[in-house]
């Protein structure tokens, strides 16, 4: 997780100085596969969202600098994500309380097994992100 001293936020944005990532600071507040995410992002694109028209889905890495391995739901009843991001919360198959899974431009896969591929719209430093 990058330090809170490397986030500037502005209205609905959070912006990592350290990694020159621009993030929403929340989620869809719906549900979506990993089919859906990237015309999420190729929509929120086409309107200018937050002024911005570059949104795309983050790759892993991109995705794993706003996690927060000091969070979880099972020990701080919160997201897995910096408290600077507003997550939707859920309730599990179980009933409990819990938090959604975010989406990256490329499937985890398997080593040693090829790759579902899928458009994914822009390649721009500007990252959205939402909630599945």
């Amino acid at each position: 997780m990058a330090s809170t001293t490397s986030w500037t936020t502005a209205t609905g944005t959070i912006a990592d100085r350290a990694t020159g990532l621009m993030w929403t600071k929340g989620d869809s507040a719906q549900g979506l596969n990993w089919q859906e995410a990237p015309c999420l992002g190729a929509d929120k694109e086409r309107r200018g969202y937050l002024g911005h028209n570059d949104w795309r889905l983050p790759n892993a890495k991109e995705l794993q600098s706003i996690v927060d391995y000091t969070r979880s739901p099972d020990t701080t009843s919160s997201a897995a994500i910096d408290p600077l991001f507003a997550c939707t919360g859920i309730t599990s198959e179980a009933g409990q309380a819990d938090y959604p899974f975010y989406w990256t431009e490329q499937p985890m896969r398997p080593k040693g097994r090829a790759a579902n591929r899928a458009a994914a719209p822009s390649t721009s430093p500007s990252d959205g992100l939402w909630a599945t």
